[in-house]
């Protein structure tokens, strides 16, 4: 009796140390499931990453109580398997879906996620995620893209200060101290405005000057015609006089 009472304490710290080592845990019923069939699922689930074993329903409920995990009475009710994930929890879900889908005498009770209860349904579910591996690709991904998105956004404004300097350089105010580079940074947009508003004022003088050239060489065409006249005129009335 002695010996039946170690033994199920054993057990109990077995189950304990599965618990709390493990990232998720799930129960199943394996009525009707033969040992060839169960080596079988064993191997799927230990290339899952985890494990599978039959337990005791009574030394089960006091492991989980003793873990601070709260099973529905029905899941430690007829014949009892739980499914450990030790590194990948939709890995050890998939498996024990896949395997409960070939075979009925497999079915899934329910089970625990980092201490949170999962529903039957739910664990379906996180058997449809990806591998835990590409999980963590695609959430690293995910944070590498607005990363990269602010180095740009951080070193535009960098840019825009070198294009100034540049360009503040180019036209020689640098050398001559004519303003800190500050100004030239707050004046750049300015001078912008002013050179825009400026154009068509500038176009519409040029066009006035264009205008203007024809009217002055018709005047200055018509001076010379003006002064021989005049010549003319004086001649005449000299030949006048000699009569």
């Amino acid at each position: 009796m002695a010996h039946t009472r170690e033994r199920k304490e054993d057990l109990v710290a077995q189950y304990e140390e599965w618990l709390k080592t493990s990232r998720a845990v799930f129960l199943t019923e394996y009525t009707g499931l033969d040992m060839p069939s169960i080596d079988a699922l064993r191997t799927r689930i230990r290339e899952a990453g985890g494990e599978f074993h039959i337990i005791k329903n009574t030394l089960g409920k006091r492991a989980f109580e003793s873990a601070g995990l709260e099973v529905p009475e029905y899941y430690l009710m007829g014949s009892t398997a739980i499914g450990i994930a030790f590194d990948d929890p939709p890995a050890v879900a998939k498996a024990l879906a896949d395997f409960s889908e070939e075979n009925q005498a497999i079915k899934i009770k329910g089970g625990f996620l980092a201490g949170d209860h999962m529903q039957m349904e739910q664990v379906v579910r996180l058997a449809t995620l990806p591998p835990l591996p590409v999980v963590r690709s695609q959430f690293m991904a995910l944070l590498m893209t607005p990363a990269t998105q602010l180095t740009r956004l951080l070193a535009e404004p960098g840019r825009q200060l070198a294009q100034v300097i540049k360009a503040y350089a180019d036209n020689g105010a640098a050398g001559a101290g004519a303003a800190p580079v500050a100004e030239a940074v707050e004046e750049a947009p300015a001078a912008e405005e002013a050179a825009e508003e400026a154009a068509p004022a500038e176009e519409a003088a040029a066009s006035e000057e264009a205008a203007a050239e024809p009217a002055e060489e018709a005047e200055a065409a018509a001076e010379p015609a003006d002064e021989t006249n005049e010549s003319d005129a004086a001649a005449e009335d000299g030949e006048t006089a000699d009569s």
